[in-house]
């Protein structure tokens, strides 16, 4: 029987860094950003300061590469 083994691995994680006050001010309101993605507004309201992975994106598709969801690798620990 083997084991896999991660010592020696290093684990690396991908945060993307599409901001959602960039979204908004690309836009020009959260209801116009709810617009272009097809949600409602209230589902902007509740992202936080990150969209979530998905939508960002679908947003840099509908915004031709003007925002982009940039992946930025961190070390997990």
């Amino acid at each position: 029987m083997s084991k896999c083994c991660a010592t020696n691995v290093e684990i690396l994680t991908m945060v993307l860094q599409m901001k959602t006050d960039e979204v908004v001010k690309h836009f020009g309101s959260k209801v116009k950003v709810a617009e272009a993605l097809g949600c409602w507004h209230t589902t902007i309201c509740a992202w936080g300061e990150y969209p979530p992975v998905g939508r960002q994106y679908q947003i840099q598709a509908l915004t031709e590469g003007q925002l982009k969801a940039e992946p930025e690798t961190k070390k997990a620990g």
